[in-house]
């Protein structure tokens, strides 16, 4: 992505990577710097520095040489780090030395009595120590550190007075919340910023895996009480975020492939993303997906929410297997909704009514309810389902048939499904039938056999509609097309590489951890191998198969 403004940006801790970055910078750092460092020129001090927490008097920032863009350090203990996202060229960078009136300033054993700006390579030094000296004789030596990612970059600072992280991830209820304040470092300069927030845990199964997923909320200030709103590289406004582990994906890629997919086929608030390397205190956490948390709001599902029990207002709804808001029980196949919000009413007999309306239109041989005379897509938006069922099905998700989110909608009457989430476990991460790129999931009802998205396939309209958007989009499923799903899997691989492999440096025995579907290699490449192998298999299938279901 291409970067167009220069960014004042506020760097916070990044104290493993660092420290592994040191590690090898340490190591004949005399030679590395002397070829990597080069003098451009004495210039003037740079009239637009951020702020940071060294004396006025002198002081570094980094300017990316390709679009001008301004990076500026943060004290971390005893040391300066830069940290540069993805799309910056660590091996095209210039180091301002900027000195006041009376001081000197010492790079590689040279002295310059005037600001400097050096030519800096940090794939050959990730190190550097500039020392400053007063005219009074007083010296004051920096080191910085470089450190670089292929990923847009979340540092969050905790003040653990107000609650210890240790607390938050012992309560298994998501209840203990921790507080402090963030930078977000994005490629994209304009979007880069601060804020105060707080975060606790989130997710079920996962929660026992050893990269915590969090949910994240944005505030004005440190006072925690006023919402900050904000659009996170363009995403949208909003103020609630998710921060997506996949630690049980060892490709770290199925979640994003699944919801490009479903933005592809034109799903209605498709749930957007980006990947960020996330730091806690200074502790490297992993490669993420920050993602829109899925709510009622423009920025995601845009409806107006029902302020009393009827059907004035938009509910959002999840079939789901657990029972932490309020649940209706369907008279018919006896599965469980949860009202995701709102999640204040009182009652909610007209939602309830509605959903049992429609299941039995769904059910009816005719599609048609006997009572009312409505059929099955007088009450569900036939496109949105259509594309649901692509997106579960082409991904072989686990849950394909257990459980999906979907709401309504007043300005239409109807029920529309999506948006669609948790593809952790998806594209072959499962064996068994999951892995079989040939097996008709949906269709052969595994795990639920009164699922919607199963029985909505007895009509010819729900089939014409999958056909229709199958042929529309032929590309997505094309292996040998550039805008396929197959080649999204390489292209992101290729663009996340150093951040994936920062992310297993961490959690490297996670690609040994042998569960579900496992490679005979316990390596990323193997795991890899897997997802590609699937994506070229299920292709294959589907060019025969959703033909078929309108023959």
């Amino acid at each position: 992505m291409d970067m167009h403004l220069k960014s004042k940006i506020i760097i916070a801790a990044l104290t493993l990577l660092a420290a592994l970055l040191l590690t090898v910078g340490c190591k004949d750092s005399g030679a590395k710097e002397s070829q990597a460092f080069a003098t451009v020129t004495t210039a003037p001090a740079v009239t637009t520095v951020p702020e940071q927490p060294a004396p006025d008097a002198h002081y570094c920032t980094v300017t990316e040489n390709a679009t001008g863009r301004e990076i500026a350090a943060l004290l971390q203990g005893e040391e300066y780090r830069f940290y540069l996202p993805g799309g910056v060229d660590p091996t095209a960078l210039t180091l301002n030395c900027i000195i006041g009136e009376d001081y000197t300033v010492t790079v590689r054993g040279k002295e310059f009595t005037e600001s400097q700006q050096f030519r800096i390579n940090i794939a050959e030094t990730p190190r550097l120590t500039v020392t400053f000296t007063s005219g009074e004789g007083e010296k004051t030596t920096c080191h910085y550190t470089f450190l670089s990612s292929s990923a847009n970059i979340l540092c969050l600072d905790i003040d653990e007075s107000k609650g210890p992280i240790s607390a938050m991830h012992r309560d298994k209820n998501h209840e203990t919340y921790c507080y402090g304040s963030l930078t977000y470092v994005a490629e994209e300069g304009m979007y880069s910023f601060d804020s105060s927030f707080s975060l606790k845990g989130r997710g079920n199964a996962t929660w026992d895996d050893e990269k915590k997923g969090y949910a994240l909320k944005l505030y004005e200030n440190d006072s925690y009480e006023d919402k900050n709103k904000v659009s996170v590289s363009g995403m949208g406004a909003s103020a609630n975020w998710v921060l997506l582990a996949n630690h049980r994906d060892r490709t770290l890629i199925r979640n994003a492939l699944a919801q490009t997919l479903a933005a592809k086929l034109g799903m209605e608030n498709a749930v957007k993303f980006v990947f960020v390397d996330v730091y806690m205190n200074g502790e490297y956490l992993g490669l993420y997906n920050l993602m829109q948390k899925v709510e009622s709001g423009k920025a995601q599902v845009d409806i107006d929410e029902a302020e009393a029990d009827n059907l004035k207002g938009g509910y959002l709804l999840e079939f789901d297997n657990y029972t932490d808001s309020p649940q209706i029980t369907l008279d018919k196949s006896g599965m469980q909704v949860t009202v995701k919000s709102p999640d204040d009413l009182e009652s909610y007999t007209a939602i309830e009514n509605l959903l049992n309306e429609a299941e039995t239109a769904i059910l009816a041989e005719d599609g048609r309810h006997p009572r009312t005379g409505k059929y099955w897509y007088d009450y569900l938006d036939k496109e949105s389902f259509a594309i649901l069922w692509m997106v579960r099905e082409y991904t072989m998700d686990n849950d394909a048939t257990v459980n999906f989110r979907f709401y309504y909608d007043p300005a239409d009457g109807l029920l529309h499904a999506g948006p669609a989430w948790d593809f952790d476990n998806a594209m072959a991460r499962n064996n068994g039938v999951f892995a079989d790129p040939t097996y008709p999931l949906i269709e052969s009802g595994h795990r639920n056999k009164a699922c919607w998205l199963r029985k909505l396939m007895k009509f010819d309209e729900f089939n014409e509609e999958i056909v229709r958007l199958y042929q529309k989009n032929r590309r997505l499923f094309t292996t040998s097309h550039d805008q396929s799903i197959y080649a999204l899997a390489f292209t992101l691989q290729k663009e996340l590489d150093y951040s994936i492999g920062q992310n297993f440096t961490v959690w490297e025995k996670q690609l040994a951890n042998k569960s579900w579907n496992y490679p005979g290699e316990p390596t990323y490449e193997a795991h890899f191998a897997i997802l590609t192998d699937f994506l070229e298999g299920r292709n294959e299938f589907w060019s025969e198969y959703i033909p078929a279901l309108v023959e």
